[in-house]
């Protein structure tokens, strides 16, 4: 079968009271007379994203289509799909004239997530490039060959807007400048780890620092160590009390969880030293001689120590004795992770892997976002 395209030529002439018309039509036969367009590049093999390189580029470019005849330039198509999937439900990535296209790895990387393609994960996704003289006209459709590439997404940060904590009792005082910026730990919900000291026991969380408003304070019957929130949006509305923590049993490190979502807040004491042992140290599980992490900062603690492969490890808060002790859940890796306390409970948590590679590690704990990490220095 021939695969056509028709030119029209349009011949007018015009006169005081009509208008004669004489159309010329010029047949093409693109069967044989086309070469399709070729991706040759990226090359064919794994693509890993990362948000360390969110801003390089991904470039895809193609050979030219080639079409008989003096037709117009066409334009191309870059679509994507699932590798399997046979383009049933392409993604457009571009449509333009030009035979290169760049996007940056944070954008490809939030096309594919948007695709339904698992974020932190290796996918295997299949592109090709569709050239057109005219969209109105199917016979001009021109198709390469797919190219297919396993990439590896990874999962993207949401920039959150943080909060920041003030007040008497804390390091920054009453100073809106010097307030403590807060981490948020997910669900409109912030926390973080500060020295709380006699006097003037009192806490407020603003949304700017240097602004006082908006800004939280307590809602009726909250205590020193939780209660709801009242939001003062702007300097017209009334002015909540701040939170009284008179009661708190003593200067010391304290952990403050503000819930802007629900209205809610937890004020924890926390532990002002933590201690590393385990299968992978070189100390065993040793509870009497287990190795003291430096603080570094109120609730950031890390040690830098020889780790072996296959092995396990944990924190203790007090030499010698194994409670509290602090560990990981079952999605704990070698690299990062929550981080669980018994007690509460209601049993031991989980080791933390060691790398599966030994070497000298640094072992970095946060206690304002209760997660740890592992990384080589």
């Amino acid at each position: 079968m021939k695969k056509l395209v028709f030119i029209f030529t349009l011949l007018l002439s015009t006169g005081l009271f009509f208008a004669c018309e004489e159309i010329e039509k010029v047949t093409i036969d693109l069967a044989g007379d086309t070469t399709a367009p070729q991706l040759v590049s990226p090359a064919t093999g794994p693509v890993t994203l990362s948000m360390a390189n969110q801003n390089q580029m991904v470039i895809f470019r193609w050979r030219a289509t080639q079409y008989p005849g003096n037709l117009a330039a066409p334009r191309y198509v870059l679509q994507m799909d699932r590798q399997g999937n046979n383009f049933a439900n392409p993604r457009v990535l571009a449509n333009i004239t030009d035979t290169v296209f760049q996007i940056t790895q944070a954008a490809l990387n939030a096309r594919l997530i948007d695709m339904g393609i698992t974020a932190g994960a290796v996918a295997n996704v299949q592109f090709r490039v569709l050239s057109y003289i005219t969209d109105a006209d199917t016979q001009t459709f021109v198709f390469s060959a797919p190219l297919n590439l396993a990439i590896t997404t990874y999962i993207m940060e949401i920039i959150v807007k943080p909060i920041f904590m003030l007040g008497g009792g804390t390091t920054a005082g009453w100073s809106a400048d010097a307030a403590l910026q807060m981490s948020h730990i997910g669900a409109g919900r912030f926390a973080v780890v500060d020295q709380l000291t006699p006097g003037q026991w009192a806490i407020k969380f603003i949304s700017v620092r240097g602004s006082w408003q908006p800004q939280w304070g307590a809602g009726p019957g909250s205590t020193a160590t939780a209660g709801t929130l009242v939001l003062q949006r702007t300097g017209g509305d009334p002015e909540p009390p701040p939170i009284d923590t008179r009661e708190l049993p003593g200067a010391g490190h304290y952990r403050v969880v503000a819930d802007t979502a629900l209205l809610t807040y937890t004020i924890e004491r926390v532990t002002e030293q933590l201690f590393l042992l385990g299968g992978a140290t070189t100390v065993g599980w040793d509870n009497a001689n287990a190795l003291p992490l430096t603080r570094v900062s109120p609730g950031i603690f890390r040690i830098t120590t020889p780790l072996t492969a296959g092995g396990q490890i944990k924190f203790i808060e007090t030499l010698g004795q194994w409670q509290p002790q602090w560990g990981t859940n079952a999605q704990g890796t070698a690299t990062g992770g929550a981080l669980l306390r018994n007690p509460p409970g209601p049993g031991d948590p989980d080791g933390i892997p060691s790398p599966a590679v030994a070497g000298t590690y640094t072992i970095e704990v946060n206690l304002h976002t209760m997660r740890y990490r592992i990384f080589q220095p």
